[in-house]
């Protein structure tokens, strides 16, 4: 029988994802931010950066199958979404992301181990990282997002 270890290397199909400047704009304003960097073109473009940038945390609408990737796991995934919960996730930033960028990306399962956990029993921890690069292969970013998966 296979088992939910075997499945660490594994990798989801690549994702495109196209940067747009609508999008951004939308982001900043759907998370409150406010700077000019974000929608100003005439501020952007006079910026260290020469022109429109996403927010940080615009990384987060690169958006993968990471559901089915997890469903995938033997002992795991019939548990995926009732009991899953999203633990932590940690990203770096290697170059920011414009308005026109084609990211590329693929999410793969990094470790998947058994933890005890003192108020809701044993749970799984499914840890996942996702290399993005732009259309001239340069990095952009990489994040690695952690979900954790109740036994009960």
């Amino acid at each position: 029988m296979e088992d939910a270890q075997s499945h660490i290397g594994k990798e989801s199909p690549e994702y495109t994802f196209e940067v747009e400047k609508g999008n951004i704009r939308d982001f900043a304003i759907a998370i409150g931010d406010n700077d000019p960097m974000f929608y100003d073109e005439d501020y952007a473009g006079n910026s260290r950066f020469g022109g429109i940038i996403a927010p940080n945390t615009f990384s987060h609408a690169l958006r993968g199958n990471k559901i089915s990737l997890l469903k995938n796991i033997p002992q795991i995934g019939e548990r995926i979404p009732e009991k899953m919960l999203h633990g932590e996730h940690e990203i770096e930033y290697f170059k920011p992301l414009r308005p026109g960028d084609i990211i590329k990306f693929k999410i793969r399962i990094a470790d998947i181990f058994r933890r005890d956990g003192k108020r809701n029993g044993a749970m799984d921890v499914v840890v996942m990282d996702v290399h993005c690069c732009n259309q001239y292969k340069e990095k952009v970013l990489t994040y690695r997002q952690t979900f954790l998966i109740r036994r009960k």
